[in-house]
Protein backbone atom coordinates (compact mmCIF):
# COMPACT_ATOMS: atom_id res chain seq x y z
CA UNK A 1 0.00 0.00 0.00
CA UNK A 2 2.88 2.35 0.73
CA UNK A 3 4.19 1.82 -2.76
CA UNK A 4 0.76 2.59 -4.21
CA UNK A 5 0.68 5.87 -2.27
CA UNK A 6 4.14 6.81 -3.50
CA UNK A 7 3.16 5.97 -7.07
CA UNK A 8 0.06 8.11 -6.72
CA UNK A 9 2.04 11.08 -5.39
CA UNK A 10 4.50 10.75 -8.28
CA UNK A 11 1.72 10.37 -10.84
CA UNK A 12 -0.19 13.47 -9.76
CA UNK A 13 2.48 16.02 -10.81
CA UNK A 14 2.86 14.25 -14.14
CA UNK A 15 -0.88 14.42 -14.75
CA UNK A 16 -0.98 18.09 -13.78
CA UNK A 17 1.98 18.86 -16.00
CA UNK A 18 0.27 17.03 -18.84
CA UNK A 19 -2.87 19.11 -18.35
CA UNK A 20 -0.81 22.32 -18.27
CA UNK A 21 1.02 21.25 -21.41
CA UNK A 22 -2.30 20.59 -23.15
CA UNK A 23 -3.60 24.00 -22.12
CA UNK A 24 -0.43 25.67 -23.40
CA UNK A 25 -0.65 23.78 -26.68
CA UNK A 26 -4.29 24.82 -27.18
CA UNK A 27 -3.47 28.47 -26.54
CA UNK A 28 -0.62 28.34 -29.05
CA UNK A 29 -2.54 26.66 -31.86
CA UNK A 30 -5.73 28.68 -31.30
CA UNK A 31 -6.18 31.00 -34.31
CA UNK A 32 -2.63 30.17 -35.42
CA UNK A 33 -3.25 31.31 -38.99
CA UNK A 34 -5.88 33.95 -38.29
CA UNK A 35 -3.68 37.02 -38.69
CA UNK A 36 -1.65 37.96 -41.74
CA UNK A 37 2.08 37.43 -41.98
CA UNK A 38 3.86 40.68 -41.16
CA UNK A 39 7.06 41.86 -42.86
CA UNK A 40 9.56 39.76 -40.92
CA UNK A 41 7.41 36.65 -41.29
CA UNK A 42 7.13 37.36 -45.00
CA UNK A 43 10.89 37.42 -45.19
CA UNK A 44 11.04 34.11 -43.29
CA UNK A 45 8.71 32.60 -45.90
CA UNK A 46 10.89 33.81 -48.77
CA UNK A 47 14.31 33.16 -47.26
CA UNK A 48 13.41 29.67 -46.02
CA UNK A 49 12.69 28.66 -49.61
CA UNK A 50 16.30 29.25 -50.65
CA UNK A 51 18.72 26.32 -51.00
CA UNK A 52 20.54 25.36 -47.82
CA UNK A 53 23.86 26.34 -49.39
CA UNK A 54 22.43 29.84 -49.79
CA UNK A 55 21.23 30.01 -46.19
CA UNK A 56 24.66 29.09 -44.87
CA UNK A 57 26.68 30.86 -47.57
CA UNK A 58 27.96 34.37 -48.12
CA UNK A 59 24.52 35.87 -48.78
CA UNK A 60 23.16 34.26 -45.64
CA UNK A 61 25.73 36.17 -43.63
CA UNK A 62 24.11 39.43 -44.69
CA UNK A 63 21.02 38.48 -42.72
CA UNK A 64 21.20 39.66 -39.12
CA UNK A 65 19.87 36.36 -37.76
CA UNK A 66 21.89 33.13 -37.89
CA UNK A 67 20.69 30.41 -40.27
CA UNK A 68 19.51 27.65 -37.91
CA UNK A 69 15.87 28.68 -37.72
CA UNK A 70 15.65 29.32 -41.46
CA UNK A 71 17.16 25.88 -42.06
CA UNK A 72 14.55 24.21 -39.88
CA UNK A 73 11.81 26.26 -41.53
CA UNK A 74 13.19 25.21 -44.94
CA UNK A 75 12.74 21.57 -43.95
CA UNK A 76 9.34 22.35 -42.41
CA UNK A 77 8.04 23.61 -45.77
CA UNK A 78 7.21 20.01 -46.56
CA UNK A 79 3.99 20.78 -44.62
CA UNK A 80 3.20 23.75 -46.86
CA UNK A 81 3.62 27.51 -46.65
CA UNK A 82 0.25 28.63 -45.34
CA UNK A 83 0.23 30.92 -42.32
CA UNK A 84 -0.65 27.98 -40.10
CA UNK A 85 2.07 25.75 -41.54
CA UNK A 86 4.75 28.43 -41.22
CA UNK A 87 3.81 29.26 -37.64
CA UNK A 88 3.37 25.69 -36.46
CA UNK A 89 7.15 25.25 -36.11
CA UNK A 90 7.64 28.11 -33.61
CA UNK A 91 4.44 26.95 -31.88
CA UNK A 92 6.06 23.55 -31.31
CA UNK A 93 9.15 25.20 -29.85
CA UNK A 94 6.90 27.27 -27.62
CA UNK A 95 5.03 24.20 -26.40
CA UNK A 96 8.31 22.34 -25.78
CA UNK A 97 9.47 25.15 -23.48
CA UNK A 98 6.63 24.56 -21.01
CA UNK A 99 8.11 21.38 -19.46
CA UNK A 100 11.49 23.14 -19.42
CA UNK A 101 9.90 25.89 -17.31
CA UNK A 102 8.59 23.15 -15.00
CA UNK A 103 12.11 21.78 -14.66
CA UNK A 104 13.51 25.23 -13.87
CA UNK A 105 10.89 25.82 -11.19
CA UNK A 106 11.46 22.40 -9.70
CA UNK A 107 15.20 23.01 -9.44
CA UNK A 108 14.81 26.10 -7.27
CA UNK A 109 11.47 25.56 -5.53
CA UNK A 110 10.34 21.94 -5.80
CA UNK A 111 7.49 20.32 -7.71
CA UNK A 112 4.81 22.83 -6.79
CA UNK A 113 7.00 25.70 -7.97
CA UNK A 114 7.72 23.76 -11.15
CA UNK A 115 4.04 23.25 -11.88
CA UNK A 116 3.24 26.90 -11.20
CA UNK A 117 6.14 28.04 -13.42
CA UNK A 118 4.87 25.80 -16.21
CA UNK A 119 1.34 27.17 -15.78
CA UNK A 120 2.58 30.77 -15.84
CA UNK A 121 4.50 30.15 -19.06
CA UNK A 122 1.65 28.17 -20.63
CA UNK A 123 -0.71 31.12 -20.05
CA UNK A 124 1.84 33.87 -20.75
CA UNK A 125 0.29 36.04 -23.46
CA UNK A 126 3.66 37.33 -24.64
CA UNK A 127 5.00 33.79 -25.02
CA UNK A 128 1.81 32.77 -26.84
CA UNK A 129 2.30 35.72 -29.19
CA UNK A 130 5.85 34.75 -30.14
CA UNK A 131 4.84 31.10 -30.39
CA UNK A 132 2.52 32.24 -33.19
CA UNK A 133 5.16 34.17 -35.11
CA UNK A 134 7.25 32.57 -37.85
CA UNK A 135 10.53 33.76 -36.40
CA UNK A 136 13.34 32.29 -34.31
CA UNK A 137 12.40 33.62 -30.86
CA UNK A 138 10.78 30.51 -29.39
CA UNK A 139 13.62 28.38 -30.74
CA UNK A 140 16.04 30.69 -28.94
CA UNK A 141 13.97 30.54 -25.74
CA UNK A 142 13.72 26.74 -25.76
CA UNK A 143 17.42 26.26 -26.54
CA UNK A 144 18.59 28.78 -23.93
CA UNK A 145 16.32 27.31 -21.24
CA UNK A 146 17.67 23.83 -21.99
CA UNK A 147 21.23 25.16 -21.72
CA UNK A 148 20.59 26.85 -18.36
CA UNK A 149 18.90 23.73 -17.00
CA UNK A 150 21.90 21.66 -18.03
CA UNK A 151 24.17 24.18 -16.35
CA UNK A 152 22.12 24.01 -13.13
CA UNK A 153 22.23 20.22 -13.15
CA UNK A 154 26.01 20.29 -13.50
CA UNK A 155 26.29 22.72 -10.59
CA UNK A 156 23.88 20.71 -8.44
CA UNK A 157 25.76 17.43 -8.96
CA UNK A 158 29.02 19.13 -8.03
CA UNK A 159 27.90 20.74 -4.81
CA UNK A 160 29.88 19.86 -2.76
CA UNK A 161 32.75 18.39 -4.82
CA UNK A 162 34.35 16.16 -5.88
CA UNK A 163 32.72 16.19 -9.32
CA UNK A 164 31.10 12.80 -9.81
CA UNK A 165 28.17 13.60 -12.11
CA UNK A 166 26.59 16.15 -14.31
CA UNK A 167 27.63 14.73 -17.68
CA UNK A 168 24.05 14.84 -18.93
CA UNK A 169 23.77 18.39 -17.66
CA UNK A 170 26.91 19.42 -19.52
CA UNK A 171 25.64 17.75 -22.68
CA UNK A 172 22.34 19.65 -22.40
CA UNK A 173 24.25 22.88 -21.81
CA UNK A 174 26.46 22.33 -24.85
CA UNK A 175 23.54 21.38 -27.11
CA UNK A 176 21.31 24.22 -25.94
CA UNK A 177 24.07 26.82 -26.14
CA UNK A 178 25.04 25.81 -29.68
CA UNK A 179 21.43 25.90 -30.86
CA UNK A 180 20.85 29.26 -29.17
CA UNK A 181 23.95 30.82 -30.73
CA UNK A 182 22.80 29.75 -34.17
CA UNK A 183 19.24 30.91 -33.47
CA UNK A 184 19.98 34.53 -32.54
CA UNK A 185 23.09 36.63 -32.11
CA UNK A 186 22.04 37.97 -28.71
CA UNK A 187 22.43 34.41 -27.38
CA UNK A 188 26.08 35.37 -26.94
CA UNK A 189 24.97 36.64 -23.53
CA UNK A 190 24.16 33.05 -22.51
CA UNK A 191 27.73 31.66 -22.36
CA UNK A 192 29.03 34.99 -21.03
CA UNK A 193 26.74 34.85 -18.00
CA UNK A 194 27.16 31.08 -17.58
CA UNK A 195 30.94 31.28 -17.57
CA UNK A 196 30.99 34.14 -15.07
CA UNK A 197 28.59 32.20 -12.82
CA UNK A 198 30.67 29.02 -13.19
CA UNK A 199 33.84 30.89 -12.24
CA UNK A 200 32.22 32.30 -9.11
CA UNK A 201 30.83 28.86 -8.25
CA UNK A 202 34.23 27.25 -8.75
CA UNK A 203 35.85 29.75 -6.37
CA UNK A 204 33.10 29.97 -3.75
CA UNK A 205 31.57 26.48 -3.67
CA UNK A 206 33.60 24.00 -5.70
CA UNK A 207 36.77 24.73 -3.69
CA UNK A 208 38.66 25.30 -6.93
CA UNK A 209 38.33 21.63 -7.79
CA UNK A 210 40.30 20.93 -10.98
CA UNK A 211 37.86 18.33 -12.28
CA UNK A 212 35.03 20.83 -12.03
CA UNK A 213 36.96 23.40 -14.03
CA UNK A 214 38.15 20.91 -16.64
CA UNK A 215 34.65 19.47 -17.17
CA UNK A 216 33.23 22.96 -17.57
CA UNK A 217 35.89 24.07 -20.03
CA UNK A 218 35.34 20.95 -22.13
CA UNK A 219 31.59 21.59 -22.17
CA UNK A 220 32.23 25.06 -23.59
CA UNK A 221 34.74 23.85 -26.15
CA UNK A 222 32.15 22.21 -28.41
CA UNK A 223 29.82 25.24 -28.71
CA UNK A 224 32.81 27.55 -29.14
CA UNK A 225 34.33 25.52 -31.98
CA UNK A 226 30.98 25.05 -33.71
CA UNK A 227 30.21 28.77 -33.44
CA UNK A 228 33.71 29.95 -34.36
CA UNK A 229 32.85 30.13 -38.05
CA UNK A 230 29.98 32.52 -37.31
CA UNK A 231 32.01 34.78 -35.02
CA UNK A 232 33.36 37.05 -37.83
CA UNK A 233 29.76 37.64 -38.96
CA UNK A 234 28.71 38.66 -35.46
CA UNK A 235 31.68 40.99 -35.12
CA UNK A 236 30.88 42.62 -38.47
CA UNK A 237 27.23 43.06 -37.57
CA UNK A 238 28.18 44.46 -34.17
CA UNK A 239 29.63 47.40 -36.08
CA UNK A 240 26.20 48.35 -37.38
CA UNK A 241 24.18 46.04 -39.61
CA UNK A 242 21.96 48.18 -41.87
CA UNK A 243 18.86 46.08 -41.32
CA UNK A 244 18.82 46.82 -37.58
CA UNK A 245 19.87 50.46 -37.82
CA UNK A 246 16.32 51.45 -36.83
CA UNK A 247 16.81 50.22 -33.26
CA UNK A 248 17.05 53.03 -30.71
CA UNK A 249 18.44 52.98 -27.19
CA UNK A 250 15.62 53.78 -24.73
CA UNK A 251 15.95 55.80 -21.56
CA UNK A 252 16.61 53.62 -18.53
CA UNK A 253 13.13 54.04 -16.91
CA UNK A 254 11.43 53.07 -20.20
CA UNK A 255 13.75 50.10 -20.58
CA UNK A 256 13.01 48.83 -17.07
CA UNK A 257 9.30 49.20 -17.62
CA UNK A 258 9.42 47.33 -20.92
CA UNK A 259 11.44 44.49 -19.41
CA UNK A 260 8.99 44.13 -16.53
CA UNK A 261 5.99 44.08 -18.86
CA UNK A 262 7.16 40.78 -20.28
CA UNK A 263 6.34 39.01 -17.04
CA UNK A 264 2.61 39.66 -16.95
CA UNK A 265 1.52 43.04 -18.22
CA UNK A 266 2.29 43.13 -21.93
CA UNK A 267 -1.30 43.60 -23.11
CA UNK A 268 -2.75 45.47 -20.14
CA UNK A 269 -2.95 49.21 -19.56
CA UNK A 270 -2.74 51.21 -16.35
CA UNK A 271 -3.35 50.67 -13.47
CA UNK A 272 -2.14 47.11 -14.03
CA UNK A 273 1.23 48.30 -15.23
CA UNK A 274 1.80 49.94 -11.84
CA UNK A 275 1.95 46.44 -10.33
CA UNK A 276 4.92 45.40 -12.46
CA UNK A 277 7.55 46.33 -9.87
CA UNK A 278 5.91 44.39 -6.99
CA UNK A 279 5.66 41.31 -9.22
CA UNK A 280 9.37 41.65 -10.00
CA UNK A 281 10.07 41.88 -6.26
CA UNK A 282 8.20 38.60 -5.80
CA UNK A 283 10.62 37.02 -8.28
CA UNK A 284 13.49 38.39 -6.22
CA UNK A 285 11.81 37.02 -3.12
CA UNK A 286 11.85 33.66 -4.87
CA UNK A 287 15.63 33.61 -4.52
CA UNK A 288 15.47 34.20 -0.78
CA UNK A 289 12.51 31.84 -0.37
CA UNK A 290 14.22 28.93 -2.07
CA UNK A 291 15.36 26.15 0.29
CA UNK A 292 18.87 26.88 1.59
CA UNK A 293 20.47 24.12 -0.48
CA UNK A 294 18.77 25.40 -3.64
CA UNK A 295 19.35 29.08 -3.00
CA UNK A 296 22.69 29.24 -4.86
CA UNK A 297 20.97 27.74 -7.91
CA UNK A 298 18.23 30.35 -7.61
CA UNK A 299 20.92 33.04 -7.62
CA UNK A 300 22.27 31.56 -10.84
CA UNK A 301 18.79 31.81 -12.39
CA UNK A 302 18.58 35.41 -11.23
CA UNK A 303 21.91 36.12 -12.93
CA UNK A 304 20.37 35.18 -16.28
CA UNK A 305 17.05 36.93 -15.66
CA UNK A 306 18.72 40.20 -14.67
CA UNK A 307 21.90 39.79 -16.70
CA UNK A 308 20.32 39.52 -20.14
CA UNK A 309 18.48 42.87 -20.01
CA UNK A 310 21.48 44.48 -18.30
CA UNK A 311 23.89 43.34 -21.02
CA UNK A 312 21.40 44.25 -23.75
CA UNK A 313 21.12 47.75 -22.36
CA UNK A 314 24.89 48.00 -21.93
CA UNK A 315 25.38 47.05 -25.58
CA UNK A 316 23.28 50.07 -26.51
CA UNK A 317 25.37 52.35 -24.33
CA UNK A 318 28.46 51.04 -26.10
CA UNK A 319 27.04 51.95 -29.48
CA UNK A 320 25.09 48.88 -30.65
CA UNK A 321 21.40 49.28 -29.70
CA UNK A 322 19.72 45.88 -29.31
CA UNK A 323 16.87 46.80 -26.97
CA UNK A 324 13.64 45.44 -28.37
CA UNK A 325 11.11 43.19 -26.69
CA UNK A 326 11.94 40.05 -28.63
CA UNK A 327 15.63 40.18 -27.67
CA UNK A 328 14.59 40.09 -24.01
CA UNK A 329 12.20 37.15 -24.33
CA UNK A 330 14.42 34.15 -23.79
CA UNK A 331 15.00 34.45 -19.98
CA UNK A 332 11.20 34.52 -19.46
CA UNK A 333 10.83 30.84 -18.35
CA UNK A 334 13.65 31.34 -15.83
CA UNK A 335 12.09 34.48 -14.42
CA UNK A 336 8.71 32.76 -14.11
CA UNK A 337 10.40 29.92 -12.19
CA UNK A 338 11.64 32.47 -9.64
CA UNK A 339 8.26 34.19 -9.58
CA UNK A 340 6.53 30.86 -8.88
CA UNK A 341 8.96 30.10 -6.05
CA UNK A 342 8.37 33.52 -4.52
CA UNK A 343 4.58 33.28 -4.77
CA UNK A 344 4.44 29.90 -3.07
CA UNK A 345 6.63 31.17 -0.23
CA UNK A 346 4.43 34.16 0.65
CA UNK A 347 3.15 34.07 4.21
CA UNK A 348 0.55 34.10 5.58
CA UNK A 349 -0.85 31.53 3.20
CA UNK A 350 -4.05 33.52 2.73
CA UNK A 351 -2.07 36.43 1.29
CA UNK A 352 -0.31 34.04 -1.04
CA UNK A 353 -3.65 32.74 -2.30
CA UNK A 354 -4.85 36.31 -2.92
CA UNK A 355 -1.71 37.05 -4.94
CA UNK A 356 -2.15 33.85 -6.94
CA UNK A 357 -5.75 34.81 -7.70
CA UNK A 358 -4.65 38.30 -8.75
CA UNK A 359 -2.00 36.84 -11.02
CA UNK A 360 -4.59 34.51 -12.56
CA UNK A 361 -6.77 37.54 -13.36
CA UNK A 362 -3.77 39.32 -14.89
CA UNK A 363 -2.88 36.31 -17.03
CA UNK A 364 -6.45 35.98 -18.25
CA UNK A 365 -6.63 39.70 -18.96
CA UNK A 366 -3.43 39.54 -20.97
CA UNK A 367 -4.71 36.66 -23.06
CA UNK A 368 -7.94 38.52 -23.67
CA UNK A 369 -6.01 41.64 -24.63
CA UNK A 370 -3.85 39.64 -27.02
CA UNK A 371 -6.86 38.46 -29.00
CA UNK A 372 -9.05 41.56 -28.58
CA UNK A 373 -7.15 43.66 -31.13
CA UNK A 374 -5.12 42.74 -34.20
CA UNK A 375 -1.45 42.38 -33.37
CA UNK A 376 -0.17 42.15 -36.94
CA UNK A 377 -1.04 44.37 -39.92
CA UNK A 378 -3.75 42.84 -42.14
CA UNK A 379 -1.72 42.48 -45.33
CA UNK A 380 -4.13 39.76 -46.47
CA UNK A 381 -7.03 42.23 -46.66
CA UNK A 382 -4.86 44.98 -48.16
CA UNK A 383 -3.57 42.70 -50.93
CA UNK A 384 -7.14 41.65 -51.76
CA UNK A 385 -8.22 45.30 -52.08
CA UNK A 386 -5.17 46.19 -54.16
CA UNK A 387 -5.65 43.23 -56.53
CA UNK A 388 -9.35 44.06 -56.95
CA UNK A 389 -8.83 47.73 -57.85
CA UNK A 390 -5.62 47.44 -59.88
CA UNK A 391 -5.69 48.77 -63.45
CA UNK A 392 -3.35 48.52 -66.38
CA UNK A 393 -0.90 51.41 -66.17
CA UNK A 394 -0.87 51.49 -62.35
CA UNK A 395 2.35 51.46 -60.37
CA UNK A 396 3.14 50.33 -56.84
CA UNK A 397 5.48 52.13 -54.44
CA UNK A 398 6.57 50.42 -51.23
CA UNK A 399 7.57 52.24 -48.04
CA UNK A 400 9.76 50.63 -46.82
CA UNK A 401 11.07 48.19 -49.40
CA UNK A 402 11.20 45.36 -46.85
CA UNK A 403 7.41 45.07 -46.96
CA UNK A 404 7.77 43.37 -50.34
CA UNK A 405 7.86 39.81 -49.04
CA UNK A 406 4.53 39.80 -47.21
CA UNK A 407 2.94 41.77 -50.06
CA UNK A 408 4.17 39.22 -52.61
CA UNK A 409 2.96 36.38 -50.40
CA UNK A 410 -0.63 37.62 -50.48
CA UNK A 411 -0.81 39.07 -53.98
CA UNK A 412 0.03 35.66 -55.44
CA UNK A 413 -3.26 34.38 -53.99
CA UNK A 414 -5.02 36.74 -56.36
CA UNK A 415 -3.00 35.72 -59.38
CA UNK A 416 -0.78 38.81 -59.28
CA UNK A 417 3.00 38.87 -59.30
CA UNK A 418 4.46 41.72 -57.26
CA UNK A 419 6.13 44.37 -59.42
CA UNK A 420 7.05 47.47 -57.45
CA UNK A 421 9.49 50.28 -56.70
CA UNK A 422 10.71 50.45 -53.13
CA UNK A 423 11.93 53.21 -50.83
CA UNK A 424 14.28 52.37 -47.98
CA UNK A 425 13.91 53.04 -44.26
CA UNK A 426 15.45 56.41 -45.15
CA UNK A 427 13.60 57.59 -48.29
CA UNK A 428 16.48 59.93 -49.17
CA UNK A 429 18.98 57.09 -49.40
CA UNK A 430 19.61 55.75 -52.89
CA UNK A 431 21.69 52.61 -52.41
CA UNK A 432 19.71 49.65 -51.03
CA UNK A 433 21.17 47.57 -48.24
CA UNK A 434 23.23 44.50 -49.20
CA UNK A 435 20.46 42.40 -47.72
CA UNK A 436 17.94 43.70 -50.28
CA UNK A 437 20.36 43.02 -53.13
CA UNK A 438 21.09 39.51 -51.90
CA UNK A 439 17.45 38.54 -51.35
CA UNK A 440 15.48 39.66 -54.43
CA UNK A 441 12.06 38.34 -55.22
CA UNK A 442 11.89 35.99 -58.17
CA UNK A 443 9.04 34.73 -60.34
CA UNK A 444 6.45 33.34 -59.96
CA UNK A 445 5.75 35.32 -56.78
CA UNK A 446 7.33 38.58 -57.87
CA UNK A 447 10.00 40.49 -59.73
CA UNK A 448 13.04 42.03 -58.04
CA UNK A 449 11.84 45.24 -56.45
CA UNK A 450 13.52 48.30 -57.98
CA UNK A 451 15.05 50.52 -55.32
CA UNK A 452 14.68 54.28 -55.57
CA UNK A 453 15.24 57.38 -53.48
CA UNK A 454 12.99 60.42 -53.47
CA UNK A 455 15.47 62.17 -55.76
CA UNK A 456 15.31 59.40 -58.38
CA UNK A 457 11.58 58.70 -58.12
CA UNK A 458 10.33 61.17 -60.75
CA UNK A 459 11.33 59.03 -63.72
CA UNK A 460 9.42 56.07 -62.31
CA UNK A 461 6.32 58.12 -61.55
CA UNK A 462 6.09 59.41 -65.11
CA UNK A 463 5.56 55.87 -66.38
CA UNK A 464 2.34 55.40 -64.41
CA UNK A 465 -1.20 56.69 -64.73
CA UNK A 466 -1.91 56.02 -61.09
CA UNK A 467 0.42 55.14 -58.23
CA UNK A 468 -0.43 53.10 -55.16
CA UNK A 469 1.64 53.78 -52.03
CA UNK A 470 1.76 50.80 -49.68
CA UNK A 471 3.23 52.17 -46.45
CA UNK A 472 4.10 50.61 -43.11
CA UNK A 473 4.44 53.03 -40.19
CA UNK A 474 4.48 56.08 -42.46
CA UNK A 475 4.39 58.31 -39.37
CA UNK A 476 7.86 57.03 -38.45
CA UNK A 477 9.43 56.64 -41.87
CA UNK A 478 8.05 59.88 -43.33
CA UNK A 479 7.39 62.13 -40.32
CA UNK A 480 8.02 65.31 -42.33
CA UNK A 481 5.75 64.28 -45.19
CA UNK A 482 8.54 64.26 -47.79
CA UNK A 483 7.17 61.21 -49.58
CA UNK A 484 3.64 62.59 -49.76
CA UNK A 485 4.96 65.97 -50.93
CA UNK A 486 6.76 64.24 -53.78
CA UNK A 487 3.62 62.31 -54.73
CA UNK A 488 1.49 65.47 -54.55
CA UNK A 489 3.40 66.78 -57.56
CA UNK A 490 2.32 63.67 -59.44
CA UNK A 491 -1.39 64.05 -58.75
CA UNK A 492 -4.08 64.35 -56.08
CA UNK A 493 -4.84 61.73 -53.48
CA UNK A 494 -7.82 59.70 -54.67
CA UNK A 495 -8.09 57.30 -51.74
CA UNK A 496 -6.56 56.63 -48.33
CA UNK A 497 -7.30 53.29 -46.73
CA UNK A 498 -6.00 52.43 -43.25
CA UNK A 499 -5.34 48.86 -42.14
CA UNK A 500 -4.72 48.93 -38.37
CA UNK A 501 -2.46 48.77 -36.59
CA UNK A 502 0.02 50.42 -38.98
CA UNK A 503 -0.57 49.77 -42.71
CA UNK A 504 -1.86 52.26 -45.27
CA UNK A 505 -2.81 52.01 -48.94
CA UNK A 506 -2.91 55.39 -50.69
CA UNK A 507 -3.95 55.94 -54.31
CA UNK A 508 -2.60 58.93 -56.26
CA UNK A 509 -4.40 59.52 -59.59
CA UNK A 510 -2.69 61.76 -62.13
CA UNK A 511 -5.74 61.75 -64.41
CA UNK A 512 -7.76 63.72 -61.85
CA UNK A 513 -5.52 66.74 -62.28
CA UNK A 514 -4.63 69.29 -59.62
Amino acid sequence: MAHEGEDGRARCPRLLLGAILLLGALLRVLALGAESLWSDEGFTWWWAQQPLVELWGANGRLETNPPLYYTLQHLWLVFGDSETALRSLPALFGIATIPLAYAAGRVVGGRRAGLLAALLLATSAVHVYYSQEARAYTLLTAAATLAVLGFLRFLATNDPPPATGGRQGLAAYALGTTAALYAHNTALFLPLIANLAALLWWVARARRERRFLLAWLLANLGPFLLWLGWLPVVLTQAGGAPTIAWLQQPALPSAVREALRLYSFRYLAAPWLDLAAPVALLAGWGVLAAPPRRRPLALVLLAFVAGVPALTYLAGLLGRPLWVERTLLWPLPLGLALLATGLLAVRPRGLGLVLLALLAVIQAGNLRGLHALPQKPPMRALAADLARDWRAGDGLLLLPQGIQFSAAYYLRRHGRMLEAVGLGEDPERLAPSPLVLAHPLRPPVGLPVVHASLATLDERLQRWERVWLLARRRDRLDPDGRVMAKLARFGPVARVQHYPPYLELILIDRARGP
